[in-house]
């Protein structure tokens, strides 16, 4: 369960370095230190929760469970995705209009 939340945490990470590159190496290792520890107290958590919790488990906590734990780490990813392949091609028009621009004025 925790390498999901791992997954989540790299994408982030990628995230911030690809659409945050100056900000991003500000604080680069301290937040993969925090990023770190927290997929691993939030993996403990979940997992404590469902042994010591799971005779008072109801239908309705398994579905919520099953959303959070499965189907939260792909939106976030997707999320996290996105907005790099959103920040990549906006950074890529914007110098393709550069040459435009370029291009004019030298011809």
């Amino acid at each position: 369960m925790g390498s999901k939340y791992f997954v989540v945490a790299i994408s982030l990470d990628r995230y911030l370095a690809v659409c945050h590159p100056l900000q991003s190496l500000k604080w680069k290792y301290k937040r993969s230190t925090v990023f770190t520890i927290g997929v691993v107290v939030f993996a403990i958590g979940v997992s404590l929760g469902s042994v010591l919790y799971s005779e008072y488990v109801s239908y309705d906590m398994l579905i919520y469970k099953n959303v959070i734990l499965a189907f939260l780490p792909v939106v976030l990813v997707s999320l996290f995705s996105g907005g790099m392949a959103y920040g990549v091609s906006s950074v890529q028009n914007e110098l393709t209009s550069i040459d435009k621009e370029n291009d004019n004025i030298f011809y």
